[in-house]
Order: C-alpha cells, then structure tokens, then sequence
C-alpha cells in the first residue's frame, strides 16, 4: 500500500495526504457530497485564489477551487449560460466533482463574492477533460473564459496529464472558435454513450 502510494505521489497523482486511487480512479474514501463544514479544496499548484485583487487590466486573477456552499450560485449560473440539461442536475454535477479524487471545478468571483465563472476539470489518468466553462453575460470580453482554459490546463499540468479533452453539443457551433483560438482542434474520434443509471 506504502508502495503503491509513494508511486503515485512521485507520478504528479496524488497530493500529500490525499487517499490513495484505487481502480477507475476512485478513492477508498470516495463519497459524493461532503459535508461544508469539513470540506477542503484541492491543492493549487501555481495558481490565485478566489480573492485575489484585479490584474489591473480589467482581467480577474483570483481562480480557485470552489465551495460545497456554492452549488446554488454555480447551477444558477450554469443555467443563465445554457449549460445545462434536465437530465444532468446542475447541483449534483457540481458536488460530484468537488467529491471526486480527480477533479474539481475552479471559479472566479466578483467583488461582492459571487461566483461569476467556472470550469469543471477533472481526468481518468490518461486524458483530462474540461465541462461547464461559463462567465456570466455581464462579464464576458474580459478574457475570463481564456484564463479559466488556462487554469484547467495548468491544474491538470500539475497532475501529470499531458492531454486536455473538451465535447460540444452539436448545436453550440458559435463556441468552437473559442476553442480554436486556443489551439484546441476538432477530433477525429467519435464520442458514443450509454446511460448506466438513469436520473
């Protein structure tokens, strides 16, 4: 086990004092909500924390992990972007990732504290993968939407994961250019899908 451990935190995979993985990446202490009185965030490696002062360009710096307490705020803005489906509640999307060994969901808040852009990165060990990037309509055009690509990007840099995955829904076609701005290209693989538990 000792072992096991030593090798993992030597590979980027595990964090000091985090649960060892087991097979398809889960945890032995692996649950979905935790409580908020005794959740801790995931370590950031290089990057600001929420609440951090403005770059004074009019960009945000302060991208963080966020809160168990936040999932009313984020689901709100998740669905105010479109994100969002009836079959994929916002709020148990959001504390799953928070819950889950190998993922989290970084954000930016205003000056009132109020989360105002997300991204939920997370990985299966080989590839990483990237949902719900959203900035609130009144703070787009800052940049925000290309800091928070970068922040999942360095956040899964930091755990030794060369790649960075991201799916489209077919009829969101205006938001690819964003993505191949940032040197993302479209894949030649085709995604397929099976419901293994209804909601």
């Amino acid at each position: 086990m000792a072992e096991q451990r030593n090798e993992q935190q030597s590979q980027g995979l595990l964090q000091p004092g985090e649960p060892e993985r087991h097979p398809a990446g889960l945890s032995a202490s692996h649950t979905v909500p935790q409580d908020p009185d005794t959740w801790e965030p995931t370590p950031m490696i290089g990057l600001v924390r929420s609440g951090a002062p403005s770059s004074g360009d009019g960009r945000r710096s302060g991208i963080g992990p966020l809160h168990p307490t936040d999932a009313d705020d984020v689901a709100h803005l998740w669905e105010s972007c479109g994100l969002t489906r009836p079959w994929n509640p916002p709020q148990a999307d959001f504390l799953r990732a928070l819950a889950g060994p190998a993922s989290d969901v970084l954000g930016v808040r205003d000056e009132g504290d109020h989360v105002i852009a997300t991204v939920m990165v997370g990985h299966d060990g080989h590839r990483g993968w990237m949902y719900y990037l959203a900035v609130d309509d009144a703070h787009r055009g800052q940049g925000i939407g290309h800091q928070l690509v970068a922040a999942a990007q360095e956040w899964l840099l930091a755990r030794g994961i060369p790649k960075i995955m991201l799916m489209v829904r077919a009829a969101n076609t205006q938001v690819l250019d964003f993505y191949e701005e940032q040197g993302f290209g479209r894949s030649t693989s085709v995604v397929m899908e099976r419901w293994l538990e209804r909601p």
